[in-house]
C-alpha cells in the first residue's frame, strides 16, 4: 500500500487556491468599518470573559488561575495589521470556547466532586511532527475494543450533563457533523490532506490554559512565536495540570480501559506530560524532514488561503518560518528524550508504519506488555481494508514551492535526524 501523502515536483494546485468570495466580502466590509472607526479588530480579554459568562449563564471559573496567560496570549494578537477580520473572529471564538469550558467544568465539579477522583491509567500518546503518520498511528491504536479516544465534538461547548453525553440530546454532535459537511463542500482539498473523519486531537484541552503552541500563529506573528518560546516551565506545568483535570472530566463522562490520544505539541513538553501521567505509553512517529516539511507547508498555506485570515502570506514566508519553528521543536524534543526514561517511548519510522501497519502495532503492544488479541488484529485488518491508502486522493507537494531546499532542511534538522537515526 502506498501513502496518500507524497512529494512530487510541480504537481500541487495548493498555491492557486483562492478564498471563497463570501469570506473576501466579509473581510472587505469589516476593513471598511474598521477604518471608519465603527468596529475594532483588537480582542479584549475582559470582553471575552464577559461574553463567555453571558453565553453560558455561569460566573465561577473555579480556583485554577489563568488570567496572566490569557492576557499575554491575547496581547500577542493586538494591533497586528496582517490579521484580517476572519482571523480575529476565529481567535475570539477559540478563546471563548476555552473560557466556556472552564465555566462548565467548574459547575459540574461543584455538583459532582467525584470527577476529581477519576483515575487515568496507562494512557497511550501518539506524538510526532504533523504529516509523519501520527493520524494513521492513532487510528490503528483506537481499534482496541475497550479503549477511550477523543471524539472531535467532545471539546465543544456547552458541556451537557453526563446523561446527554454523545446522545441524541447532545447538541454538539449534530453541530460538529454539520460543520464538517459544510467544510468538506467548501474546501474539498483540505479534507483530502487531512480528513475531518479522524479522531479529535487533545490540543484544545491545552488551549483552555492559553499556552497551546500554534503552528498557524507561529508562521506570521513574531510576537506570538517569541512569547510562546519564552514561556516559563511553570506556565506549562500549570497548563498540563488543568489538561489532566479536563481529561478526568471526559473520563467521568465516558470511561474505557485506557486513553489513546494524539497531539503534536506534546513532543515539546514531554516532561510535563509524564509529570501528569507517569505511566503514559508514548509512541513517537518519525519521518524524513525533507518530506514532512513540504507536507506541513502545503497544509498550512492552504489553510491560510482558504480561511482568508492573514494579509499577504506567501509560500516562501510559510516555508521559512515553519522551518524555523519546527527545527526549534525538534531540538526541544531531542533534549527531552535524552533526559527522560527511554522505557516510556516506542519510536516508529514512517516507512515501516505505512508498509507494515499491522506488524508495527503488534510490536507496540508487545513492547508495553499488552495483549494483542485475535479480535484486535481482526479490527485493525478491517480498518486497513477500508481506509489505508486506497480511497483518498493523493496530496502532492514540493519543497521548492515554499522556497526550501533539501540540504537546507537537512541541516536544520541534523541533531534530530542524528539522534533518531533517520
Amino acid at each position: 500500500m502506498k501513502p496518500n501523502d507524497i512529494p512530487e515536483q510541480g504537481a500541487s494546485p495548493i498555491l492557486d487556491t483562492q478564498p471563497p468570495t463570501a469570506l473576501r466580502a466579509i473581510n472587505g466590509t469589516a476593513r471598511f468599518l474598521n477604518r471608519a472607526g465603527l468596529v475594532s479588530f483588537n480582542p479584549s480579554p475582559d470582553a471575552l470573559i464577559h461574553s463567555a459568562r453571558k453565553r453560558t449563564g455561569l460566573g465561577d471559573f473555579g480556583p485554577w488561575d489563568f488570567d496572566k496567560e490569557l492576557r499575554e496570549f491575547v496581547g500577542c494578537f493586538r494591533d497586528q495589521p496582517r490579521l484580517k477580520y476572519t482571523g480575529i473572529a476565529g481567535l475570539k471564538e477559540m478563546v471563548r470556547n476555552g473560557l466556556e469550558r472552564r465555566l462548565c467544568l467548574q459547575r459540574d465539579i461543584q455538583v459532582h466532586p467525584e470527577i476529581l477522583g477519576q483515575e487515568i491509567h496507562h494512557p497511550f500518546y501518539v506524538v510526532g511532527f504533523p504529516r509523519s503518520g501520527t493520524t494513521l498511528m492513532q487510528n490503528l491504536l483506537i481499534q482496541h475494543p475497550g479503549c477511550r479516544w477523543m471524539r472531535p465534538w467532545e471539546t465543544m461547548t456547552p458541556f451537557p450533563c453526563k446523561a446527554d453525553w454523545g446522545g441524541p440530546a447532545d447538541p454538539r454532535v449534530a453541530r460538529y457533523h454539520a460543520t464538517a459537511a459544510r467544510v468538506k463542500r467548501r474546501y474539498p482539498t483540505q479534507d483530502q490532506i487531512h480528513s475531518w473523519d479522524n479522531p479529535g486531537e487533545c490540543w484544545l484541552l491545552l488551549y483552555a490554559s492559553f499556552v497551546a503552541p500554534q503552528l498557524l500563529g507561529s508562521v506570521v506573528l513574531d510576537s506570538y512565536r517569541a512569547w510562546w518560546e519564552k514561556l516559563p516551565p511553570t506556565a506549562f506545568a500549570k497548563a498540563y495540570q488543568f489538561y489532566r483535570l479536563q481529561l478526568q472530566y471526559l473520563t467521568w463522562c465516558q470511561n474505557g480501559s485506557h486513553w489513546v490520544l494524539k497531539e503534536t505539541s506534546h513532543m515539546t513538553q514531554l516532561d510535563h506530560l509524564l509529570g501528569c501521567f507517569p505511566d503514559a505509553r508514548i509512541v513517537q512517529t518519525h519521518r524524513d524532514p525533507g518530506q514532512f516539511m513540504g507536507s506541513i507547508c502545503s497544509l498550512i498555506y492552504y489553510q491560510f488561503r482558504c480561511y482568508d485570515s492573514v494579509q499577504g502570506v506567501t509560500p516562501e514566508e510559510v516555508g521559512r518560518l515553519l522551518l524555523q519553528t519546527c527545527s526549534v521543536w525538534a531540538a526541544r524534543n531531542v533534549a527531552l528524550r535524552r533526559q527522560l526514561d527511554a522505557a516510556s517511548f516506542f519510536d516508529v519510522p514512517y516507512p515501516q508504519l505505512v508498509e507494515e501497519p499491522l506488524e508495527v502495532t503488534r510490536r507496540i503492544y508487545h513492547y508495553f506488555g499488552m495483549e494483542f488479541s485475535p479480535d484486535l488484529q481482526s479490527k485493525i485488518e478491517e480498518w486497513l481494508r477500508r481506509h489505508h491508502g486506497i480511497h483518498r486522493p493523493r496530496h502532492h507537494y514540493d519543497l521548492a514551492q515554499f522556497g526550501l531546499r533539501a540540504d537546507q532542511v537537512k541541516e536544520a534538522f541534523k541533531p534530530y535526524c542524528d539522534y533518531f537515526d533517520l
